[in-house]
C-alpha cells in the first residue's frame, strides 16, 4: 500500500501541489461557482471542511499508481481534528488512466475551490461538523458529536469494524445499500455507525479502505 507518511513521498507530494496550483489559479477565473459547488469531489466533503478551510488545509497532492493498474490522485490536509481523516481523493475503485489524467483530476479540484473562495463561498467556520463516510457507493453523513461519544465510550478496532462491517454488507448481498440501511434496526444502525466512525479514527474514510493508518 502507497505510504502517505512517508517522508520522501511528503516531499514528492509538496513540490507536486506547488506545481499544479499554478495551472489551478489560472483555470480557476474560468470557473463559474455554480460548476465549482457541483464538483463531485467537493460534493463528497460536503460539511466536512468548507472550500476556504480545505485550501488552506492542503499541504500536498499524491499521485501514484494504483494496484489493480492506473492513478490515484489525493490531497494530503494537515491540523485535521481527531476523527476526521487527512487525506482525501479518488476512490479506491476509481482510478484514473493514467498520470496526466490524475493531475489534470487535482488541477480541476483545486480550481473549483480557488473559484469558490474568490466567490466569496469558502470563508465558513474551519471546525468541521460533520464527517462524510462511504461503503461501497453509500455515503454516510456522520455528527461531529456522535465521533466525540464513541470517542468517550470506546471505539472498535479496525480489524473488528471491519468485520462489523462486512457483516452489514454480507447480509445486503454483499454490499452496503441505501434500502439496507434504511430496514435495521436502531440497535443495528447504531452499531454500524460506531463501526464507521472506528474506521474514521484509524484514519480511513472509505471501506473497503486504501488509506494510510493513523498513529
Amino acid at each position: 500500500m502507497y505510504d502517505h507518511r512517508d517522508s520522501h513521498n511528503r516531499m514528492r507530494a509538496k513540490a507536486t501541489l506547488k506545481r499544479l496550483l499554478a495551472r489551478a489559479e489560472v483555470r480557476a477565473a474560468s470557473v463559474d461557482a455554480v460548476d465549482a459547488i457541483n464538483s463531485k469531489y467537493l460534493a463528497f466533503l460536503g460539511e466536512t471542511l468548507p472550500p476556504g478551510a480545505f485550501f488552506k488545509r492542503t499541504c500536498g497532492v499524491h499521485i501514484y499508481s494504483a494496484p489493480e493498474g492506473g492513478f490515484h490522485a489525493d490531497f494530503e490536509l494537515e491540523g485535521m481534528p481527531v476523527g476526521f481523516p487527512m487525506v482525501f481523493g479518488t476512490p479506491a475503485g476509481m482510478p484514473l488512466p493514467s498520470v496526466e489524467e490524475a493531475e489534470e483530476w487535482a488541477v480541476n479540484e483545486l480550481a473549483n475551490v480557488i473559484a469558490l473562495e474568490q466567490a466569496g463561498k469558502g470563508t465558513a467556520s474551519v471546525t468541521p461538523s460533520r464527517a462524510r463516510f462511504q461503503v461501497d457507493e453509500v455515503i454516510m453523513s456522520i455528527r461531529r458529536e456522535f465521533i466525540e461519544s464513541v470517542m468517550r465510550e470506546g471505539y472498535y478496532t479496525e480489524d473488528l469494524a471491519g468485520s462489523i462491517i462486512d457483516k452489514f454488507r454480507q447480509e445486503m448481498g454483499g454490499r452496503l445499500t441505501v434500502d439496507g440501511c434504511r430496514r435495521l434496526s436502531p440497535l443495528g444502525t447504531e452499531l454500524l455507525n460506531q463501526a464507521m466512525v472506528s474506521m474514521l479514527l484509524a484514519g480511513s474514510p472509505y471501506y473497503p479502505r486504501r488509506w494510510p493508518r493513523a498513529r
